[in-house]
């Protein structure tokens, strides 16, 4: 888990940084984030973010909310999201072009595999470090992989579960 930076939010009580940047890679890291905001060390999403706050949304954007206490029962947030799939005790989403981009087609898979097209989750590169590619990749983004027509450098969502 990488540091995180300390929240801005103007006197307007606009959002100006997300409340904590960084890696959540497991459970433990997801757990201290949410011991952080229940101490208020980092402040909790209290209500859904308005148009100009969403523009925090980058890499290492993270936000905390209780539903009880915002009333968010689903987090929105203008992106359009591949159906989720489960690794570990998280929800796993990946960023996609357009809302329901759905399976890549069959034309696609065949571009995919042919000689002169790269893969749209990795580059080529040799063997021995392919595998290492495919496993590090894989536990970022479990089964997710190259399944969907997934943004290009796009965001993966990591989503919290009790």
């Amino acid at each position: 888990m990488s540091s995180g930076q300390p929240p801005q939010q103007s006197s307007s009580s606009t959002w100006t940084e997300p409340p904590w940047c960084g890696w959540i890679e497991n459970t433990g890291d997801a757990l201290l984030i949410l011991e952080a905001a229940r101490r208020g060390l980092i402040p909790r999403v209290t209500r859904r973010l308005v148009d100009a706050e969403r523009k925090m949304i980058t890499s290492g954007s993270v936000f905390v909310f209780d539903e009880d206490e915002s009333g968010i029962k689903r987090w929105t947030d203008g992106f359009f999201w591949s159906p989720s799939r489960i690794l570990g005790n998280f929800l796993l989403y990946r960023e996609t072009d357009k809302r329901g981009a759905g399976h890549r087609s069959i034309k696609a898979d065949q571009e995919l595999n042919s000689e002169d097209t790269l893969s749209l989750s990795r580059p080529r590169s040799d063997s021995a470090s392919l595998a290492v590619d495919k496993h590090r990749e894989r536990s970022l983004v479990g089964s997710l992989t190259n399944s969907y027509k997934f943004k290009p450098d796009g965001l993966v969502k990591k989503v919290g579960f009790a």
